[in-house]
């Protein structure tokens, strides 16, 4: 008989598992074949990104990272996407707006 998950935490089967550390085969497929390829990180220095290249050498078409400890607003990433399909970069990093 299996044990309950602690508070807070999940099985491993009810785990998302494009969430997994390493992307499975399959994952890896589906990227490769996408036109393009966008990761959209929380995060300064891209880590996901980085690892992701690490393991599997994939390497996607553009950044968008958001680093201030906001949230990504919809249109932040629309914003994004636009200037990068557009070829105008591929590393966007928005500005959260502050509304009064």
């Amino acid at each position: 008989m299996r044990t309950p998950a602690r508070p807070g935490h999940l099985r491993e089967s009810t785990a998302d598992p494009l969430a997994r550390p390493t992307p499975r085969r399959c994952h890896l497929d589906i990227l490769k074949r996408a036109r393009h390829t966008i990761i959209v990180e929380n995060n300064y220095s891209g880590q996901f990104a980085r690892y992701l290249r690490s393991e599997t050498s994939f390497v996607p078409d553009g950044n968008i990272r958001k680093y201030d400890g906001e949230p990504f607003m919809p249109h932040h990433i629309v914003e994004a996407v636009k200037e990068q399909l557009a070829g105008n970069t591929n590393l966007s990093v928005p500005a959260h707006e502050i509304m009064v």
